[in-house]
């Protein structure tokens, strides 16, 4: 079974046949009304979207993250802000159990190993843990104690006994006025959540490591956070319930961070505005870098063989990387030894850029990075058992991310891929077309989803984020 996003809607497509097999929501036209009257969104009263005579355009959905039981989907909403919570059953049918509204948009979600936990990042740096299956219970107490907190008047530890001179009893005043107009307008989140950690920059990524005794370095199971920001940090934070400690910090990039990637538990690939992703070794108490993999000249290659670029004639050195994924892939090649890929996308590049780690997270010997191309660019990958699906950009011509594809059906939306040797005498593998599964996509590839033709800036900004958050000259970014 894949799970896809598509606009405003969730699919649930077979892999055997292709078939459709259930869709979230049944109808676009009445998601709006059905969410509100089948459920009540846990969250701020002004977050709420009003119901008027013209329905509202449902919102984007723009996260997918699968429970590691295969039990349950998070999605996140962008328009909403919201985290939706839903349950997978074996035929494909999708159920909302929640929907929760966050006070800022996430642009990042992972969960914790036994699944318990979401732990959900915002872009003005906050990382929030929601627990994935909420209780009316715990929900109401913490409404309760939120209003509680709400409810208690600010009281300065100075007043008008000690505050002697005109000019303090004016700021004395200004600063009474001001907390209690704060205290009226912000709404307080009504389901149970709990604040584990901040970053003062905007927050681009966050991941959850656990170790058991046998991978441990002091032999005790350890769980770890992974965040990233744009101001080229990435920071280990411990688990809840101490999420405030710091571990440390992998410093080494010179631009924003976008992605991180773990391989293996000890070992992190993160990925930005730099031309190389950075390979570290992070666990213990001195994180240290130990490979980079360029990046710079097998994009320009790729870039230089699409008609949208290779007309304007790039040069090498004009070309910036924004890297928008990345994903591992975990096979045994023929001498058993276990390896993984790393797959990296880059924003507007139409292939997939690959290399491979032995199991014990170290470069292969001689690897070089391969490179995957793609019929255009790829927006997201699903991960199978030994093979790939790649979403494909079918909007834009294939390298560009402005110029609009003027036959939108040559693309498939969903390209299949399997990861197969060589040849009988080279030991070595490659990704290659899956035809049998690009067969069972095509009923897939041929499903309408969209409720109308998408805005074009709009797509854009849904679609391609990543480089924006490259800093031009001179700029600073808000809270640094």
């Amino acid at each position: 079974m894949l799970l896809a996003a598509s606009g405003p809607k969730i699919l649930s497509i077979s892999l055997h046949d292709g078939s459709l097999l259930s869709t979230w929501p049944e109808t676009a036209s009445t998601s709006t009304e059905g969410d509100q009257e089948n459920e009540e969104p846990e969250g701020p009263p002004g977050k709420r979207r009003k119901l008027d005579a013209s329905p509202e355009k449902s919102p984007n959905v723009t996260k997918l993250l699968v429970s590691h039981s295969n039990e349950h989907v998070v999605a996140v909403t962008g328009e909403d802000k919201c985290v939706r919570v839903f349950a997978v059953s074996s035929n494909g049918n999708l159920e909302q159990l929640s929907q929760r509204c966050m006070p800022k948009r996430p642009c990042a979600i992972a969960l914790t190993a036994d699944d318990s936990t979401i732990l959900c990042g915002d872009k003005f740096g906050d990382v929030y843990g929601l627990p994935l299956l909420s209780s009316p219970e715990a929900d109401a107490a913490a409404a309760r104690q939120q209003e509680e907190a709400a409810s208690k008047s600010f009281v300065p530890s100075a007043t008008n006994l000690t505050v002697h001179s005109g000019r303090n009893r004016k700021a004395l005043e200004n600063q009474l006025k001001s907390a209690n107009q704060q205290a009226k307008t912000k709404e307080p989140l009504k389901f149970a959540h709990e604040l584990l950690l901040g970053h003062v920059s905007m927050l681009t990524d966050v991941a959850f490591v656990a170790f058991d005794e046998a991978t441990s370095l002091d032999r005790k199971p350890r769980s770890y956070i992974l965040t990233s920001d744009r101001d080229e940090h990435i920071r280990i934070s411990r688990a809840p319930p101490q999420a405030h400690i710091i571990e440390g910090y992998c410093l080494g990039h010179k631009e924003f961070v976008s992605k991180l990637c773990l391989p293996r538990p000890g070992i992190l690939v993160s990925g930005g505005g730099d031309d190389e992703v950075f390979v570290w070794y992070w666990q213990g108490q001195d994180p240290r870098l130990t490979d980079k993999i360029n990046l710079r000249k097998a994009v320009f290659k790729a870039l230089l063989k699409q008609p949208a670029q290779g007309a304007t004639k790039v040069a090498e050195e004009d070309v910036t990387i924004a890297v928008s994924g990345m994903w591992t892939f975990e096979s045994a090649a023929r001498n058993e030894v276990r390896q993984t890929d790393v797959l990296v996308a880059c924003e507007g590049v139409p292939a997939l850029f690959y290399f491979s780690t032995l199991n014990t997270g170290a470069l292969q010997r001689g690897a070089d990075l391969k490179v995957l191309p793609l019929s255009g660019n790829p927006v997201d990958v699903a991960v199978l058992e030994d093979s790939i699906v790649v979403s494909i950009d079918n909007c834009h011509e294939s390298g560009s991310i402005s110029v609009a594809r003027q036959d939108q059906t040559a693309t498939s939306r969903l390209q299949a891929f399997v990861y197969a040797p060589n040849s009988e005498h080279d030991l070595g593998f490659s990704w290659r077309s899956n035809e049998k599964l690009d067969g069972h996509l095509q009923k897939a590839n041929s499903q309408p989803t969209a409720e109308s033709a998408p805005d074009p800036k709009a797509l854009v900004d849904l679609l391609y984020g990543i480089e924006s958050l490259r800093k031009r000259g001179g700029e600073e970014v808000e809270g640094s």
